[in-house]
């Protein structure tokens, strides 16, 4: 953080500074950012299965962009997502957002959860995601044919590449 105040600028019921001037309540909008990090990193961290630690959070709030491991699918989909949708055509998008929607409502289903880590993926998701592409529609008397469910398949292979 390396952000200092004059203690007696300090609100401790508030956990802030005495908004008086423009610096502190720029002080205490750092501080709000920083809080904002700190929640986001330590929902990250809830979404593997091993104990989670103060000191956990603080590294991963310290090496923001460096861990690839703490990346989560729907990260992903929606990082590949924002990158092709310059270069893919509405139809191929549209085919996309839909395998997006199945995974979402899988890992829901499944994990109880909005998003799965990328690195605890396994053998077992990828037979769980094509058992549910086969067997749950997302539309009511819609259910996806072989073809259907091995392009959805292919798509979630691409975007993982």
């Amino acid at each position: 953080m390396k952000q200092q105040i004059n203690p007696s600028d300090w609100n401790e019921a508030k956990g802030c500074a005495k908004s008086k001037s423009d610096e502190l309540r720029r002080f205490n909008s750092y501080l709000e950012e920083v809080r904002a990090k700190l929640v986001r990193h330590y929902q990250q961290l809830r979404l593997g299965d091993e104990g989670i630690n103060a000191d956990m959070v603080k590294q991963a709030f310290l090496n923001y962009d460096k861990p690839v491991e703490q990346h989560s699918l729907m990260w992903l989909i929606g990082h590949h997502n924002e990158i092709m949708k310059t270069v893919l055509v509405p139809g191929t998008m549209k085919n996309y957002r839909t395998t997006e929607s199945y995974l979402q409502l899988f890992i829901k289903k499944h994990y109880g959860t909005n998003d799965v880590l990328l690195r605890k993926l396994a053998f077992e998701f990828i037979t769980g995601f094509e058992h549910y592409v086969r067997t749950q529609p997302l539309k009511e008397h819609d259910q996806c044919t072989n073809n259907g469910t091995m392009k959805h398949m292919e798509r979630l292979k691409k975007i993982m590449k």
